[in-house]
């Protein structure tokens, strides 16, 4: 499955605004880690690799993830709550 924006919002908002969609700093538990978990099943890592970004691997492809979700992940990993709702990762993700 290809990593489109308008289906990660998608999936956030079909979520109760303070259900807990990830955590902040945790390979498998960001936001997006845990929609193509959700959506497709299986593990998802999310990690960075310095001077080339952030990178989505689902155990047998490991891709660049787009410039709109590198800027999420980033923010996501700087939050300080820890937990992030789908609220939070709506604001995240519009700002």
């Amino acid at each position: 499955m290809r990593l489109e924006q308008h289906k990660f919002a998608a999936w956030l908002r079909a979520k109760p605004p303070e259900t807990i969609v990830g955590e902040n700093r945790d390979c498998h538990c960001c936001p997006i880690a845990k929609f193509y978990a959700e959506i497709c099943g299986g593990e998802i890592v999310i990690f960075e690799r310095l001077g080339e970004g952030y990178f989505i691997d689902r155990g047998y492809d490991a891709r660049l993830a787009p410039q709109w979700a590198a800027r999420f992940i980033s923010s996501v990993d700087g939050d300080d709550n820890g937990k992030i709702t789908a609220r939070r990762a709506l604001e995240i993700l519009t700002d």
